[in-house]
C-alpha cells in the first residue's frame, strides 16, 4: 500500500531531522523538505480514501450448508482491505469477485481463520490481531463480492474492512500544504504531533437499543473540533457492547450504520490489540467533527452497556 511505504519513509526522515537539526541546519533544512513533501502525498492519497465498516449478518442452520453474503459499493469503487469475523471455529469459507472481472480468490473453501481475523469475543477462535489480505480487492461500480460460508450453524458475523474510492476527487491542494509548510507560534517547522481524539458518550439505561447520548444528555454526539488536521490511523473502544454509526461530518461521509463496536474497534482490555488499524488513514480536516450513534446491545457477546457509565470511542493519529 503505497500510503503505508511514504509514511514509513516519513518516520525513519523525522528520526534523522530531529538529529541534524542539532549539528547541521544545512542539511536538517534539505531534509525537512523531503518530509514535507512526503507529508502532503499522504495526505492527498488519504483525501481520495472514503473508509467503512460493513456488517454482514450470518443465520443460525443447524445442518450447516452453504450460505452465501454479497457485498457490493453499488455506484463507487472500492478496496477491500481486511475481513473480521465472528464465526464457528469449524466453519468455512469461499471468495468470488462477481462482474466485469470476475475472480475466484479461494480455488476451494478454506477455514475462515485464514482468511479473516477473529473479533475480539469471549471465545478465541483465530488470530485476535488484525491482518489484511495479501492484495487489496478492487471491487468496480455494480461490481459485487459473494462470500460462502460453510458449516456455519450458529448465528454470526462477517466484518468488512475497506474505502470508497471518490470518483469526485478534488482536494484544496493549496490549503493542506500551507498547513504542512506553516510554523508554529515559536516560528519552528510544524512537525506531525500524536493526536487522540475521543468521542465520549454514555447510555441512560440499560435497555436493549436504547439510544446512546452525550455527556450533557444531548441526542447529537461529536468529537471535540480542532485547529489542525489530523491524519487518523487507528481506533479504540471501552464499549464493547454497542452498535455504532460513524459519519465525517466535514466530509459528510457515512463511515459504517449500526455494526458492532468490536467489528470496528479494539476493546482496551483485549490483551492482544487495544488499537484497530483504519481500513485506511483518514483525513480529519481542521474544524472537522465526528459524530456518533450507538444502540445499546450487541449480538456478538449477548450483554449490553450499564446506565450511565462513560464511554470512549477513541481515535489516534498525527496533525499533518
Amino acid at each position: 500500500m503505497e500510503i503505508l511505504r511514504l509514511y514509513y519513509e516519513l518516520t525513519e526522515l523525522l528520526k534523522s531531522y530531529r538529529v541534524f537539526e542539532l549539528v547541521d541546519k544545512e542539511f536538517a533544512n534539505t531534509l525537512l523538505a523531503q518530509i514535507n513533501k512526503i507529508r502532503l502525498s499522504i495526505v492527498l492519497l488519504a483525501e481520495q480514501y472514503g473508509i467503512f465498516w460493513e456488517q454482514l449478518n450470518v443465520e443460525a442452520n443447524p445442518s450447516g450448508y452453504t450460505d452465501s453474503k454479497s457485498f457490493s459499493p453499488d455506484d463507487i469503487s472500492a478496496l477491500i482491505v481486511r475481513f473480521i469475523a465472528n464465526l464457528d471455529a469449524t466453519a468455512t469459507l469461499n471468495l468470488l469477485h462477481q462482474g466485469n472481472r470476475e475472480s475466484v480468490f479461494t480455488r476451494q473453501n478454506v477455514a475462515w481463520q485464514q482468511l479473516a481475523s477473529n473479533v475480539q469475543g469471549q471465545t478465541l477462535a483465530g488470530q485476535q490481531t488484525l491482518f489484511n489480505l495479501p492484495q487489496e480487492i478492487l471491487l468496480g461500480k455494480n461490481e459485487a463480492l459473494t462470500i460462502g460460508v460453510t458449516n456455519q450453524q450458529s448465528s454470526g458475523q462477517l466484518f468488512i474492512h475497506g474505502a470508497n474510492l471518490k470518483d469526485d476527487y478534488s482536494p484544496n491542494r493549496e490549503a493542506l500544504q500551507a498547513e504542512i509548510y506553516a510554523n508554529d507560534a515559536n516560528g519552528k517547522p510544524n512537525l506531525p504531533q500524536v493526536q487522540l481524539i475521543p468521542i465520549e458518550f454514555k447510555f441512560l439505561t440499560n435497555a436493549l437499543d436504547a439510544k446512546a447520548v452525550s455527556l450533557n444528555g444531548d441526542k447529537d454526539i461529536f468529537s471535540i473540533k480542532g485547529d489542525k488536521s489530523v491524519l487518523l490511523t487507528h481506533v479504540s473502544t471501552t464499549s464493547i457492547n454497542a452498535r455504532l454509526s460513524l459519519k465525517d461530518n466535514g466530509r459528510n461521509q457515512i463511515m459504517c450504520s449500526e455494526v458492532e463496536s468490536l467489528g470496528v474497534a479494539g476493546s482496551v482490555t483485549n490483551p492482544y490489540a487495544v488499537w484497530y488499524e483504519l481500513p485506511e488513514f483518514h483525513l480529519l480536516r481542521a474544524k472537522d467533527r465526528l459524530s456518533l450513534k450507538a444502540l445499546n446491545g450487541s449480538l456478538i457477546t449477548g450483554e449490553r452497556e450499564a446506565a450511565n457509565v462513560i464511554h470512549r470511542l477513541t481515535f489516534k493519529g498525527w496533525t499533518i
